[in-house]
């Protein structure tokens, strides 16, 4: 089984590594947003705490070309 931690707080995130459970993480513009943080450099302190992790992250374009582009990033 994996599990995933839903959320964009970065000292959430790494308590949870501390116990050695998650998979990985799931996040969303509006999970960001809480945080007071801008969506790209986020996602890339996510990904910083551990190269082992899934990170799932929602763009916030709404038509595909756009979407396709946030990808990217």
């Amino acid at each position: 089984m994996q599990l995933y931690l839903d959320t964009a707080n970065l000292d959430a995130i790494k308590k949870a590594l501390e116990y050695g459970v998650i998979s990985g993480v799931t996040t969303n513009p509006t999970s960001i947003a809480k945080e007071g943080a801008q969506i790209i450099p986020r996602i890339a302190e996510i990904l910083k705490l551990s190269i082992t992790l899934d990170v799932s992250a929602q763009v916030v374009a709404t038509d595909a070309f756009g979407m396709g582009e946030q990808g990217k990033q």
